[in-house]
């Protein structure tokens, strides 16, 4: 049936239940967890770090853009996560664009002969024809590589920074 309960809410009682401090990996605007700081700041503790796919650093060519989809979408909530200092690792698309999928690739995962393997391989060869046609690049794998993060922090060189947000325009 339909979950009565907002994704916010759901994300705070899994803080506050948790014995532990929490890895927590968003692929997308942080709307939610914006909400999380407005309406539950006594469970932000509990976030052990936050693996976000969001915002770019450096722009090395025209693909990349000045702003990046998910910090465009809520800038506002953007500025209250890091505002209030929740530990945040941001993979960048300046990052995600060196991560493509490409024929060798497929030639790997089509041994997964399996049905969620098919359908997954045809979901990838559309996308990586669906970016190639749009950014003139392989598959970027985006909220993937956030996700391997999780698993796997040395896939990536981290440095810190002090990031803001420019909420004038």
């Amino acid at each position: 049936g339909p979950i009565k309960q907002r994704a916010v809410d759901f994300l705070a009682e899994k803080l506050a239940a948790s014995p532990e401090p929490l890895l927590v990996v968003a692929t997308g605007p942080l709307c939610n967890i914006g909400l999380l700081v407005l309406k539950h700041p006594h469970v932000l503790p509990k976030i052990k770090e936050l693996i976000w796919m969001g915002g770019v650093f450096y722009r090395k060519s025209e693909i990349i853009t000045p702003t990046e989809f998910n910090a465009f979408c809520d800038p506002e909530a953007l500025k209250l996560v890091l505002d209030a200092r929740v530990p945040i690792t941001m993979i960048g698309l300046d990052v995600t664009m060196q991560v493509l999928i490409e024929a060798p690739q497929y030639e790997e995962l089509a041994r997964i002969d399996t049905p969620l393997g098919r359908v997954v391989m045809d979901w990838l060869k559309f996308y990586e024809k669906l970016h190639r046609n749009s950014m003139g690049v392989g598959g970027a794998m985006h909220d993937p590589l956030a996700l391997a993060l999780a698993i796997d922090p040395t896939l990536v060189r981290t440095r810190p920074a002090h990031i803001g947000v420019d909420l004038s325009g």
